[in-house]
């Protein structure tokens, strides 16, 4: 089956997903492109350290719940890509991740906090690993969908209009655009 390239209103709605749900979730991204570099369609290039670090399961001894959360909203942003587009190419609420990296990179980080937390529980063999990574992806990527859809369409819809003139714009272009389109 060959592989569907998404069409150039598709990857800037795509990577606007990812800017806005940063903006939204105050996760600090250094640019947001549509233009292609070999491996990617596009980018939201961001500081990846809590991803880095998670990654390679360089957690802490113990996850505070602000640690917690700041993974979560990681995982947030990397599957505000998938939301946006779909609702941009669907027209409904949902996403659809294929074997996508930022799919990819959500499960690692899923899946070291909670070998981590598992781990430090005690519970890792009680475990079924690859069910509860794909259920805390899944929750997180449902808490994404009315935070993309619902609260910021007008932000994703304003910041992928500007890709399509600009084709990469920096952190405080991209956040007077958004913070223009939430009036």
């Amino acid at each position: 089956m060959p592989i569907e390239i998404p069409s150039i209103e598709a990857v800037a709605h795509h990577e606007a997903g990812h800017a806005v749900a940063a903006y939204r979730l105050h996760r600090r991204f250094r640019y947001v492109t549509i233009e292609p570099d070999g491996r990617d369609l596009g980018c939201c290039y961001r500081p990846y350290e809590p991803l880095e670090s998670a990654c390679r399961a360089c957690l802490p001894d113990i996850l505070t719940p602000s640690q917690r959360s700041a993974l979560d909203r990681e995982i947030m942003v990397e599957m505000a890509g998938f939301v946006a587009e779909f609702y941009y190419r669907e027209g409904a609420e949902g996403y659809n991740t294929g074997d996508c990296k930022d799919y990819r990179t959500s499960r690692q980080v899923a899946r070291s906090m909670i070998c981590h937390e598992a781990r430090r529980a005690g519970t890792l063999d009680e475990l079924d690993i690859d069910e509860e990574v794909t259920w805390h992806v899944h929750v997180l990527a449902e808490k994404t969908i009315p935070l993309i859809v619902h609260e910021s369409w007008p932000l994703v819809e304003a910041l992928a209009s500007a890709l399509l003139e600009e084709k990469t714009i920096r952190y405080m272009r991209a956040r007077a655009i958004m913070k223009a389109a939430d009036r």
